[in-house]
């Protein structure tokens, strides 16, 4: 088995002259499933080259792990549907596996309705935790979002599927695919607002998401 480390270092150092897919255009095809993780392949409407694996949980969340080609580093994207978040806008997050010690940024950065981080020190650590893992923890100590704990069972396969698909992106080969509610009476119950990864009101310097020009997150199940 091949380590996810040394394709990432493999790929970031090699990638600039692959070979396109034939079909141009944004697309996203999975590949396979195991347990509560999806693996997938992806290009951007740019044309950029990704390979990616995600769960989805209840209330329109989705966490992404990817590697865009060309990059030394993964990027992480969490989705939330009722997520509004100012373009730009910094947030603290803390990723953790199981009791293991957890990776903590202050450079996440959110639009719309997602947040983006990416790792690259210690990416053969966070590949051991992820793979004989339990549980991942997600937390947003600045908003009003409550932790994430997601299930890793089927973890291992899946970014083994992973690093299938980045040395065949790698490799030039493959084919690209084929193809608070309101209410009509009065004195209704008040909800809450929908929670969030940030801290509403704070002044916030804009700050892009660290994608190349032209390139836009490929959403799932949102």
């Amino acid at each position: 088995m091949r380590s996810f480390r040394l394709v990432v270092l493999t790929l970031g150092l090699g990638l600039a002259s692959t070979p396109a897919l034939s079909q141009q255009g944004g697309w996203s095809t999975d590949i396979a499933t195991h347990g509560s993780w999806t693996a997938y392949r992806a290009q951007t409407p740019t044309g950029r080259q990704l390979c990616g694996i995600r769960v989805v949980g209840a209330e329109g969340r989705t966490l992404h792990l990817k590697h865009f080609a060309g990059d030394r580093h993964v990027t992480f994207q969490a989705f939330k549907s009722s997520w509004t978040i100012p373009q730009g806008t910094r947030l603290r997050l803390s990723l953790r596996v199981d009791n293991n010690a957890p990776w903590t940024t202050g450079g996440a950065v959110g639009q719309r309705n997602f947040v983006e981080w990416t790792v690259a020190g210690g990416i053969e650590r966070f590949e051991v935790q992820f793979r004989n893992g339990t549980r991942l923890f997600l937390e947003f100590p600045e908003g009003s979002e409550g932790p994430w704990v997601v299930s890793l069972t089927g973890s291992a396969a899946a970014m083994g599927r992973m690093v299938e698909c980045m040395n065949a992106v790698r490799q030039g080969t493959g084919d690209a695919p084929r193809g608070g509610p309101t209410q009509p009476f009065g004195d209704a119950p008040r909800q809450a607002p929908p929670t969030q990864p940030f801290t509403p009101g704070v002044p916030q310097k804009p700050v892009m998401p660290n994608t190349r020009s032209g390139d836009s997150p490929i959403r799932h199940a949102i």
